[in-house]
């Protein structure tokens, strides 16, 4: 990958979003910028996924919902809402959704805020539940 000289965010920076970024997007596309992309620091610390997960999609969804440009996102989710499912392949219907960890349950909880502002204010959503392998 080329490097375009920008420097990185600075995490300070990851939650707070101007509405005025959105306003030449057809689209925004979300994936998680988690510094601890390790699942298992929510049982030290849950404030980890509940800030870099729920925090940040919701403000990203409120300058989306405040701007005049983007109107739709795209997220990036993860088949782990479901929990321990019973059944593979798991269908986008199958219930009831009991995630097992703090990270998990931060997607689900994604989710239900695009389904909530897709609904409430106009916004598309389109949320992709990719698999993890190990």
């Amino acid at each position: 990958m080329q490097s375009t000289g920008a420097s990185p965010v600075p995490r300070s920076k990851l939650l707070a979003v101007p509405p005025a970024r959105f306003c030449m997007a057809a689209f925004v596309f979300q994936m998680s910028v988690s510094m601890y992309p390790e699942i298992r620091v929510g049982e030290t610390d849950p404030s980890v996924h509940f800030n870099e997960n729920l925090a940040a999609t919701f403000n990203l969804l409120e300058a989306m919902r405040r701007s005049d440009g983007s109107k739709m996102i795209i997220f990036a989710s993860t088949s782990t809402v479901y929990g321990e499912a019973s059944v593979f392949p798991t269908r986008e219907d199958y219930g009831p959704m009991l995630p097992i960890s703090t990270y998990e349950a931060s997607k689900l909880g994604c989710e239900a805020l695009i389904c909530s502002y897709a609904y409430t204010f106009g916004l598309r959503g389109l949320i992709l539940r990719f698999a993890n392998f190990v």
